[in-house]
């Protein structure tokens, strides 16, 4: 009896196959290559009518004359053109790197005390609310966790701890 309930089973199988091999059918819907999710509208061509043939004057005049050369940029000024000049630094890590302590100034606020580089003497220099930190920006706020820098419309927030984040 046992051989007869897996000879079963294994008999269909071998039937459904040999059938499926013999007669696949078809897709209901034949596979094509679509390039646009519909297809396009079909443009008719038509005979030139007179408007057409009156606008031929106006069209040449603007289409490029095949004998002359088209007018590009010249090889050589684009040759001795200098190349545009590198991006900025970003001013967050130069100005983390500076940072070396956050005063309470009593009554007065907070200030940043920040390390010259250009000094090998360790010397320091204090940065209060609304002075210059270098030749464009300006400290426009302090807080305990974060400075933020200034440059005409353009505000750069710089974390003390963690990450560079910022905008």
């Amino acid at each position: 009896m046992s051989w007869r309930v897996l000879a079963l089973p294994l008999l269909i199988a071998l039937v459904a196959l040999a059938v499926g091999w013999m007669a696949p059918g078809q897709p209901a819907v034949p596979l094509s290559v679509t390039r646009y999710g519909r297809e396009p509208a079909m443009q008719v061509l038509q005979r030139p009518d007179e408007a057409t043939i009156d606008a031929l004057p106006d069209l040449t005049d603007t289409l490029a004359d095949p004998a002359k050369p088209a007018a590009g940029p010249d090889p050589d000024a684009m040759a001795a053109r200098p190349p545009p000049p590198p991006p900025p630094p970003d001013i967050a890590p130069i100005f983390r790197r500076q940072v070396t302590a956050i005063l309470d100034e009593d009554g007065q606020g907070l200030a940043v005390m920040l390390r010259d580089p250009a000094q090998d003497a360790g010397q320091s220099r204090l940065l209060k609310v609304g002075d210059k930190f270098d030749h464009q920006w300006r400290l426009a706020g302090l807080t305990t966790d974060e400075a933020v820098l200034q440059n005409g419309r353009e505000l750069r927030r710089v974390p003390l701890y963690g990450g560079l984040g910022g905008g």
